[in-house]
């Protein structure tokens, strides 16, 4: 047993020292409690809080801690009791804490079924092999709260549906704001009205914000079917909360349906250029940063798409036709669905091939071209140099969108940099606005 001795020494300053005596060969004493080198020490082992709370039908974790990490995986069984405690009332996601190896930390998730507020639950651990217990071994109990009531608001107030579309609501707490995190997991149903609510599928019944999250989506596709007699109609989709639930700034989603994908086969026809959209302000931008605006590919007067439907193999194929500046561009092509790509700034994807589109050109000669559709169509030939001297052939990337009018507008989307909009060019960032040269079409009987 070790002895501890006060040496003194004078000098400058008194100085305090261990010392252990050495043992002589009669020394019965017992040093056996000593750590031996390369030995494991017992774990002793004890909870983490005194107190935990949970709310009304939800869960909490259920911390011990070791005092050594130890060289077994031990298991430390637990026993309930306490005023709140009946059978089927609370449930462990084990009968055991299972400590691995290696580890001072584990847990057992605590679920609330039917616990009413106020009552408590006792969680004492048990005796075992491998290891003690501290005195904490009998001091957490689980105290259940009536829970913090949460805001829910859709991340936008509408959107058009022509595919598929993600919708998103984001939860605050009533009291913790922004910083509210789901306790568990939490269902909030929601209902589908309005005149094209037959049409639309919902992947879910309800929006569900995992546990520790404050977000969560659903996705919307269409009936096919349906959407034909409905397009153009309006459905809405509203949270059904409860008591626990409230509304925030956007209580509401508004949802335009339409009938299904712009295929290639919807083209079909011949088109005969009109203009390009608010073509003099355009040229007026880049002749602020001293590009020569004649050179832009405005001029297409007499310039011609001619879309066809081979009924043999049904490609689609777009061949130009007549004079114009898009002659440097466009070549004989099958027409194919395609992923968006080269967005604009405000653009969001709404599907596999399409975006709402927000072209400033459009909306300054129409205010009504805000948010619109755009379909995706790949080229599986155009001249990439966009010139009249060179020519780099290869796939390219245009969006189309047929207007209710009758109308077809035309947008830009891929090609190399070109002879013209030197200082706008950028080769890291296609600009669908400045180089899409946003045109329409009108068709021809």
């Amino acid at each position: 047993m070790k002895r501890i001795l006060a040496c003194f020494a004078v000098a400058a300053a008194l100085l305090a020292v261990a010392c252990k005596p050495q043992q002589n060969p009669g020394d019965k004493s017992d040093n056996s409690k000593d750590p031996v080198p390369g030995t494991a020490t017992t774990p002793e082992i004890e909870f983490d809080a005194i107190l935990y709370t949970i709310d009304l039908g939800g869960s909490a974790d259920i911390k011990i801690e070791a005092s050594d990490a130890p060289a077994t995986d031990l298991l430390i069984g637990v026993e309930l009791s306490g005023d709140g405690y009946k059978a089927g009332q609370v449930t462990l996601s084990a009968e055991n804490f299972t400590l691995k190896s290696g580890t001072t930390e584990a847990s057992l998730t605590v679920t609330d079924a039917s616990l009413t507020p106020g009552q408590t639950v006792k969680i004492a651990l048990k005796e075992g092999n491998g290891y003690t217990l501290s005195k904490a071994k009998n001091a957490t109990f689980v105290s259940v709260n009536e829970p913090e009531k949460i805001i829910y608001t859709f991340s936008q107030s509408k959107a058009e549906l022509i595919e598929s579309l993600n919708i998103t609501i984001t939860v605050s707490g009533e009291k913790s704001g922004a910083n509210y995190k789901a306790p568990y997991d939490i269902e909030l149903p929601f209902s589908i009205e309005g005149d094209a609510a037959e049409a639309v599928i919902a992947s879910a019944e309800a929006f569900l914000i995992a546990k520790g999250g404050n977000k969560a989506s659903i996705t919307l596709t269409l009936d096919a079917a349906k959407a034909e007699e409905l397009s153009g109609d309006i459905a809405f989709i509203q949270i059904e909360g409860g008591d626990n639930a409230l509304a925030g700034d956007i209580a509401r989603f508004r949802l335009k349906v339409h009938s299904g994908q712009q295929t290639p086969s919807k083209l079909v026809g011949t088109w005969a250029f009109d203009h390009v959209f608010d073509a003099d302000e355009l040229a007026m931008w880049f002749e602020e940063m001293e590009d020569d605006p004649s050179l832009l590919p405005l001029n297409n007067e007499g310039f011609r798409l001619i879309i066809t439907e081979d009924e043999e193999t049904g490609d689609v194929i777009l061949t130009p036709d007549g004079e114009g500046d898009f002659n440097n561009f466009f070549r004989t092509a099958t027409l194919t669905l395609t992923a968006p790509m080269n967005l604009g700034s405000e653009e969001k994807v709404l599907g596999n091939y399409t975006t709402s589109c927000n072209n400033m050109f459009m909306a300054e000669e129409d205010e009504n071209l805000i948010d619109f559709i755009c379909t995706f169509y790949k080229l599986s030939e155009a001249n990439r140099a966009f010139s009249a001297d060179a020519e780099s052939l290869g796939e390219s990337v245009v969006s189309f969108r047929l207007r209710e009018d009758g109308g077809l507008e035309l947008i830009l989307r891929d090609y190399d940099t070109p002879p013209f909009g030197e200082m706008w060019w950028d080769a890291d960032k296609f600009d669908p606005e400045m180089f899409g040269f946003a045109s329409l079409f009108t068709k021809v009987e």
